[in-house]
C-alpha cells in the first residue's frame, strides 16, 4: 500500500463548522489529525483527497494505478489496516450501507466517480466493533 485516498462522506454534514475549510481527516482526534494517524501507522504512505469542490484545490486528488479509497473519518488500527491489505482489486469493506475502504484500479475509479455506482463493486460486510468512526 504505497497510496491512500481519503474520502468525505455525509458525517461531513454533522461536523460542520469544522470541516467548512478542511476535510473530515484532517480534525484532530487527541494530538494528531485522522490523516496524521494513517501515516503514523503506515509510514511513507502518499496521501490524497477526495474532497467538496470549494476544498480541492488545498486538498487535490490524485489517482494512481492502484488506488486505496479509504473512509476519512475513520481512526485507523492495525486490524483494520490488515483487512484494506487483503483487498482484492475492485473490492469493497462496507458497514452497513457505510462505504469504509475500496482497492480500485484507476479506470474503476475514473468509472466510479461518473457513474456513483458501488454495486457492481465485490465486497463485504465489516463487523461495527472493529471500526472506529
Amino acid at each position: 500500500m504505497h497510496h491512500i485516498i481519503l474520502f468525505d462522506t455525509d458525517i461531513r454534514e454533522s461536523l460542520l463548522p469544522f470541516t467548512y475549510t478542511r476535510p473530515v481527516c484532517d480534525i484532530r482526534v487527541g494530538v494528531l489529525t485522522i490523516e496524521e494517524k494513517w501515516r503514523q501507522l503506515v509510514p511513507n504512505i502518499a496521501v490524497s483527497y477526495i474532497t467538496p469542490e470549494h476544498l480541492e484545490p488545498l486538498y487535490p486528488i490524485d489517482i494512481n494505478e492502484d488506488n486505496y479509497l479509504i473512509n476519512g473519518a475513520i481512526l485507523p488500527t492495525r486490524q483494520i489496516l490488515a483487512q484494506i491489505q487483503d483487498l482484492e482489486s475492485g473490492e469493497t469493506i462496507m458497514m452497513g450501507d457505510e462505504l469504509i475502504a475500496a482497492r480500485l484500479s484507476k479506470s474503476k475509479f475514473e468509472k466510479l466517480l461518473v457513474k456513483n455506482d458501488l454495486d457492481r463493486l465485490k465486497g463485504f460486510q465489516i463487523d461495527q466493533s472493529k471500526v472506529q468512526l
